[in-house]
Parts: C-alpha cells; structure tokens; sequence
C-alpha cells in the first residue's frame, strides 16, 4: 500500500511538472513549463487558437511563437484569452492553405 502510494504521488508530481501553466494579462501572457517561463508581450501575439489540445499563439509575422499541449476545455481557454481582449480564431487560419498528401 505504501508503494502504491509512492508511486501514485511520483506520477501526480510528474504530470504537474509536465502540464502547461498560463497567466494571461492584458499587456502579456506567461507561460510556465517544468522550470522554465516564457513571458510574450501582448504587441507580439497576432493571433491565439486551438490545433487539437494544442494552444497556439502566433507572432505578428504570422509564424508560431509558441506551441504546447494543455489540458483546458477549448471554452475555458478562449473565454480567457478573449477577456483580455487578445485576437481568437476557432479553426486554424492556416488549414487551406495546406493539403493532406497520401
């Protein structure tokens, strides 16, 4: 039992250390992974959306600045976002301009 329980808080302890964090403020967005934070100016971020659990933001010359799993429902994240009046799109902009090759 008291393996289990070890071994139950390792795994609790891993998942947080590899999940995504987000401060979203009107001037900035900080995001924190395992130990390192990355803090994007609101001037730079174009435009914010969701590929799959993927939260993607993109920098003013349309290309990702940031790409990361999370674990949020899609509601939860855009209604933060849009309370900080940061651009949202519900698909990805980019999607036609790409073709699935077989």
């Amino acid at each position: 039992m008291i393996l289990g329980l070890i071994a139950g808080s390792a795994l609790t302890f891993f998942t947080f250390h590899e999940s995504l964090e987000m401060s979203i403020y009107d001037d900035k967005v900080i995001l924190k992974l395992r130990n390192e934070e990355t803090i994007l100016n609101k001037k730079d971020i174009l435009l914010v959306f969701l590929d799959k659990k993927q939260l993607v933001l993109l920098g003013n010359d349309e290309k990702e600045i940031f790409r990361y799993k999370q674990e949020l429902k899609e509601n939860t994240v855009r209604t933060a976002f849009l309370q900080h009046h940061y651009s949202w799109s519900d698909k990805e902009p980019f999607k036609e301009d790409f073709q699935k090759w077989v």
